[in-house]
């Protein structure tokens, strides 16, 4: 009988250390990527179909709306996402005030 050789190397304890941190860094930078935008997902119904546009006001104060995409997995995926950042955010602003 031949030993099945395994596709997967155990690692050092400093390389699983490194691993872990790297993790932690990326999704912190996934959790940035919305920290800036400040505004809300609106849906509209065009000929029967829903769309879905990122309202916001721009430095002068004027009212945009930018076009997202039809509304599907994708779209709502992105919503999602957005959301939960604006919860992190507001976590974090709460946090510096209790300091």
């Amino acid at each position: 009988m031949v030993a099945k050789r395994s596709s997967f190397t155990n690692l050092s304890l400093g390389a699983q250390t490194s691993y872990a941190e790297l993790l932690d860094m990326a999704r912190s930078v996934e959790q940035a990527k919305f920290s800036c935008l400040r505004g809300s997902f609106h849906r509209r119904q065009i000929k029967g179909k829903t769309y879905v546009y990122f309202n916001f006001r721009d430095v002068d104060g004027h009212g945009c709306s930018v076009y997202v995409g039809p509304e599907g997995e994708r779209v709502e995926r992105l919503i999602h996402e957005f959301k939960q950042s604006q919860v992190v955010d507001f976590r974090q602003e709460l946090t510096l005030y209790r300091h």
